[in-house]
């Protein structure tokens, strides 16, 4: 096992082979593996308790503004575009700049080539979408579960929903159906892991506006779809972090100087700070917490990096799902733009989030 700094997991984590830089201390039972440099084995067994950030991967580097096209909640800004359902009513808001905007906010990414990691091998071509500009919150969050019993009830989530318009096959398995919880007290409880560290709150409080935690790959794809969006592909959201073709290495920039500007082991370290804290980090487009806060997760299986690839995404099943960004537990090099961060796709885990795009 290969896994962030923390203090608590389920020993489920593997890094990928090669150029990860920190593996951080694994929990007290549980070893090592090859996806990172560094990294201290567990004082026994192979599996058992690990860290809750049990993401390693290789290490890359990939180093105007857009249109903000929004998505407005009752209370949020002026932005252009309809309410989508988990800002609908909403009146917890996000931070932009020392400005309150809605939740909810998606932006506009222009159409545009660049290098995977920084590396002419791996070129990657995307056609424009929508992005949202924050991780999801756990405000909106809340939302979905109140609306998740009924919604199951209708049937859903419906095959094929929250496909990728150009990528066939992309949408949801029902076959998957029963990997969802059973209702919205089982989802609430799902969220809840490893307490203190989860941001959830039976009740809504302080973290509203913080990043919802401990979510597994197929959750998060069905909370994209209802709120009518869709997980982004790995090269979807690499392209953001890297800024397109000025391949950034950081998605504000080449600047490295400590502390960065973002939630990470060396600058707040806290699984509860409100998405948009730091956004002197925001990415070319306006893009917040794109390093740091929460890993997302991607519509990609990890099988390496697709080549060529025009508006790719890797649907080839294997061992592990693809997340990006790094975390509220990771070192800096977790959060260069071009760090491949990966879980097994049922992993729970207090440093994974979500971030939707949509079409």
């Amino acid at each position: 096992m290969t896994a962030s700094a923390g203090s608590s997991g389920t020993g489920e984590q593997a890094g990928s082979a090669g150029s990860g830089t920190n593996g951080g201390a694994a929990g007290s039972s549980g070893s090592t593996g090859g996806g990172a440099t560094s990294g201290t084995a567990g004082s026994a067994g192979t599996g058992g308790s690990g860290a809750t950030s049990g993401f390693a991967g290789s290490a890359g580097s990939g180093g105007g503004t857009g249109a903000t096209s929004g998505f407005a909640g009752s209370a949020g800004s002026a932005a252009m575009g309809s309410v989508v359902p988990s800002c609908e009513g909403l009146s917890t808001l996000c931070n932009d700049d020392e400005t309150a905007v809605s939740c909810c906010t998606s932006i506009e990414v222009p159409t545009g080539s660049f290098n995977r990691n920084d590396d002419a091998a791996y070129p990657a071509t995307i056609s424009s979408f929508k992005l949202d500009k924050y991780p999801v919150t756990v405000g909106r969050f809340r939302k979905f579960l109140g609306d998740y019993d009924s919604w199951r009830a209708s049937g859903n989530p419906a095959a094929g929903d929250g496909a990728h318009p150009r990528i066939a096959g992309s949408g949801w398995d029902s076959a998957w159906d029963h990997l969802l919880p059973p209702n919205a007290e089982a989802f609430a409880g799902n969220v809840s892991c490893y307490p203190p560290e989860h941001a959830w709150t039976d009740t809504p409080g302080a973290n509203e506006a913080a990043p919802v935690n401990c979510i597994i790959w197929y959750e998060a794809f069905a909370f994209c779809l209802w709120d009518g969006g869709r997980l982004p592909t790995e090269a979807e959201w690499e392209y953001v972090a890297a800024g397109g073709d000025e391949q950034r290495r950081y998605p504000w920039g080449d600047d490295a100087t400590a502390p960065l500007p973002a939630n990470y082991a060396d600058n707040h370290n806290r699984p509860d700070l409100p998405v948009g804290s730091e956004p002197a980090g925001n990415g070319r487009w306006g893009h917040s917490d794109l390093s740091g806060s929460v890993y997302e997760w991607a519509l990609d299986w990890e099988q390496g990096y697709l080549t060529p690839c025009n508006d790719c995404a890797n649907l080839t099943a294997g061992d592990l799902k693809i997340a990006r960004g790094g975390s509220w537990q990771d070192t800096a090099a977790a959060l260069e733009s071009g760090y491949r961060g990966h879980s097994y796709i049922d992993g729970r885990w207090t440093s994974v989030g979500i971030r939707c795009a949509r079409d």
